[in-house]
């Protein structure tokens, strides 16, 4: 059946006697957190651990005085007496003096404690009332008694307690089940395939007024000591089946200023379940984090890696560097379960000194997984003691940044291979792949490589001192042979930021972003002349890295993600200039302003540009990483733009704020945009990579510095930290599709805009008609934001 849930949590506290099981568990989490001290990290789990607490409904058996309570339950944030005829919320906020009391005994005779009552009851389609007979399910196994004052008869033992109560049939075909966790209630709502959602109608006693937040999409409840947040409610189907989730939109429906209900604006498909809202999981991990990459195992675990400052990041047992090493940064490595609740293994990975995966600018892939589910990320580290093996290339760090490959089992215990890569000079490692014998490809820069070790390469002379070369190198699957090595560029600036492998193995593609006027080229390249600032570049190597088969400018930006597909080569990154070159039918053909996304295709040979388009709006837009699926193309990166593109069914319409995440799907002819989201909070968010798993989930990662960025009910880590790294789920397939039994035909009469319209002024009046049956639906259009040029309107309806 569908499912829609919702809870209440915030800052709120209850009135209430409570039962000496609640006051000891308090007092416990009290004392854990007291006992983390300064430590954040510790806190925040104790915190977040106690809100999943599954608190048990306790019968009234006479311990309480009025029998219309038939159970009641005791949260951190107050208690819920469940009648015949509704639920009352027992409630208080607490208000500190502005100077805090000095002593635990003074603060609690100071804390003034202000409390109110919330009755929450059930209406049918009339507006009367609806009764309906409770009934404990799931016993508990907490044993309850009470012993209070002096009469023996008012004593209750052994008085059963249940885990969630089943209110039956509410509504026809809608049954209601209450569940307690540490902090919230929830209600659960099971709709039969006949039933109607749009039945459900739940009104308050003691609000003044109710609103959804058209952002957080949460019921806002106006009381007279403050407000009360309802999170947005979910809605899914489970297939009978597989028990596999598929989920819908939905939103609160404001019936009137005390009434609510639930509408799913998209309708659902009750044969074939699907999902409307694509977001299904998303987590933090750990704090003061960057640089992020992701790769997926055989069983679709999910590793992570990056570079934290925080000694407190968390780490699990048996992992090979439980330990933070010192230094601005350590790598770390981190793996976790499919659906993103929990952390299997984690670890560190450094020395003394500074180390660190990649880098921001590319968000290119540095962590790769082999078919035996081993374990290798790519950086660069400025520690003399950095960890290596015994049979490595290259046990010595050889002065300043070195590269460096490390290869670990799956469970993170061992460190199987680990190698140094460099000169004198400073090299970084931004990309990685591996062929089908798995062997290794690293590519990079190099700056003062005069010794950097170049083995069969194509170009063995660095472009001079005080440059950067790009540098391809091969290795062994142990780390113990330098297979091959080149450098790559010309007499000025040149870094290769993403790495692909080609057909059968036998190519080596790579792309980045170079200043020199002598870059090499090829013959038959698509692009032979430099633009005279930085370029993109594309370049083909032969596998053994010992011939340049082709190579080609882009146009003026920066390389950053590249994917092969066929005979077809996809490359991502960023260009500000309306001289990048687009194709006609593109997406978008010009530059929206400042730095757009960019994605382009081009011929296996990189002599012919089949496709190629700008994605952006008027702000800043940074295309990090791509790959190519099932005929369609994804990529993810920052905007900065209010206005970038997004199409219907996205997780969020409105830019959040500093930056935010984008993900797109692009057909392959880069003409079609099939669905693209933003999604973050009100600071710099950046994704950097993405990759799919076996059941075409896609899965992202970055930095949130967002204290308000999304995460998802039973995620790993819910709680902001301070620049964090997040990973987020989504389904893959990014695009809403709707399920409906006859073609619907849509008719919009010509309209016009005037600029400065006032947000909510109706500008026009859709039609849709279904040809079949006759039926009709119309629909007003309304500006969703005033402005003078940027606007867009959103259609809501049932067809």
């Amino acid at each position: 059946g569908l499912f829609l849930f919702f809870s209440t949590k915030g800052d709120l506290r209850g009135n209430f006697s409570e039962s000496q099981l609640m006051k000891e568990l308090k007092g416990e989490i009290k004392k854990e957190i007291q006992s983390a001290g300064e430590d954040s990290l510790v806190k925040s789990k104790v915190q977040q651990a106690a809100a999943k607490i599954a608190i048990p409904f306790v019968s009234n058996e006479g311990q309480i005085d009025n029998p219309e309570v038939k159970f009641s339950a005791n949260i951190f944030s107050g208690t819920g007496f469940v009648t015949k005829e509704g639920i009352v919320y027992s409630l208080f906020f607490p208000e500190k003096k502005e100077k805090e009391p000095k002593d635990e005994i003074q603060k609690e005779k100071e804390e003034n404690r202000k409390g109110i009552a919330l009755k929450e009851f059930f209406l049918d389609d009339s507006g009367n009332l609806i009764k309906y007979d409770p009934q404990g399910e799931d016993k508990s196994s907490a044993e309850i008694n009470y012993f209070i004052g002096q009469d023996q008869d008012k004593w209750r033992s052994k008085v059963s307690a249940y885990n969630q109560l089943d209110f039956g049939q509410v509504w026809p075909g809608i049954e209601v089940v209450l569940k307690a966790h540490g902090d919230n209630f929830e209600k659960i709502f099971q709709v039969s395939p006949n039933a109607s959602p749009e039945d459900i109608a739940i009104a308050f006693e003691g609000i003044n007024n109710l609103t959804e937040d058209e952002k957080t999409k949460q019921l806002i409840l106006d009381t007279e000591l403050g407000l009360i947040s309802m999170t947005a409610p979910i809605a899914y189907q489970e297939d009978p089946k597989t028990q596999e989730k598929k989920y819908y939109s939905v939103r609160y429906a404001i019936k009137d200023n005390k009434t609510y209900g639930f509408v799913l604006p998209e309708g659902y498909n009750k044969n074939l379940p699907l999902i409307i809202d694509p977001l299904l999981a998303s987590t933090f991990l750990g704090t003061n984090n960057y640089y992020e990459a992701v790769a997926v195992d055989n069983a679709d675990n999910v590793y992570v890696t990056g570079v934290t400052s925080s000694s407190s990041f968390p780490t699990t047992t048996g992992a090979y560097d439980e330990s933070y090493n010192g230094g601005d940064f350590d790598v770390f490595v981190s793996k976790l379960d499919d659906d993103l609740s929990s952390l299997i293994a984690s670890t560190f990975l450094g020395g003394s000194a500074s180390d660190g995966p990649g880098s921001e600018t590319s968000g290119s892939n540095d962590i790769v997984i082999d078919n035996l589910n081993n374990v290798y990320i790519a950086g660069d580290t400025y520690s003399s003691n950095f960890p290596t093996t015994s049979v490595a290339y290259d046990q010595t760090h050889n002065g300043y940044s070195d590269a460096f490959i490390a290869k670990f089992d799956e469970d993170l215990s061992t460190l199987s291979a680990s190698t140094f890569l460099g000169g004198s000079g400073y090299e970084y490692s931004y990309s990685m792949i591996l062929d089908g014998s798995n062997n290794i490809y690293l590519a990079g820069k190099v700056d003062y490589g005069g010794d950097f070790p170049i083995v069969g390469g194509y170009d063995d002379t660095h472009g001079g001192a005080n440059v950067n070369d790009a540098f391809i190198a091969k290795f062994s699957n142990n780390l113990s042979s330098l297979e091959a090595s080149t450098f790559l560029g010309g007499s000025s600036e040149d870094v290769s930021y993403g790495i692909s492998m080609g057909i059968s193995d036998s190519y080596v593609y790579v792309t980045g972003t170079t200043s020199s006027s002598d870059f090499p080229t090829t013959l038959y390249a698509y692009d032979k002349t430099p633009s005279g600032g930085s370029d993109v570049f594309i370049s083909r190597l032969e596998s053994d890295l010992s011939d340049l088969a082709s190579s080609t400018f882009l146009g003026p930006g920066l390389g950053g993600g590249i994917a092969i597909d066929g005979l077809d080569v996809y490359v991502t990154g960023y260009s500000s200039s309306s001289d990048f070159p687009t194709t006609s039918g593109a997406y978008q053909e010009s530059n929206g302003g400042s730095f757009d996304a960019f994605v382009s295709r081009l011929n296996y040979g990189l002599s012919s540009l089949a496709a190629s388009t700008f994605l952006g709006g008027t702000g800043d837009d940074r295309g990090k990483n791509i790959l190519f699926y099932n005929s369609d193309v994804y990529l993810v990166g920052l905007t900065y733009s209010n206005n970038f593109p997004i199409t219907s069914g996205a997780i969020d319409f409105l830019h959040n704020g500093d930056s935010d995440i984008f993900v797109s799907n692009l057909d392959s002819s880069l003409s079609v945009l099939n669905a693209s989201t933003v999604f973050g909070g009100n600071d710099y968010d950046s994704g950097n990579d993405i990759v799919l798993d076996s059941s075409n989930n896609l899965f992202v990662v970055g930095s949130a510095w967002s204290p308000n960025f999304p995460t998802t009910s039973g995620a790993y880590d819910q709680i902001y930290d301070g620049y964090d790294s997040f990973v987020a789920r989504f389904s893959g397939n990014l695009s809403v599709t709707s399920e409906n039994s006859s073609p619907t035909d849509i008719s919009l009469s010509s309209i016009s805009i005037e600029e400065g319209q006032a947000a909510g002024t109706e500008v026009g009046t859709l039609a849709t008609a279904d040809p079949d049956s006759g039926d009709s639906n119309t629909y007003s259009l309304a500006c969703s934001t005033s402005g003078d040029d940027d606007s867009f309107f959103q259609i809501d309806g049932d067809a």
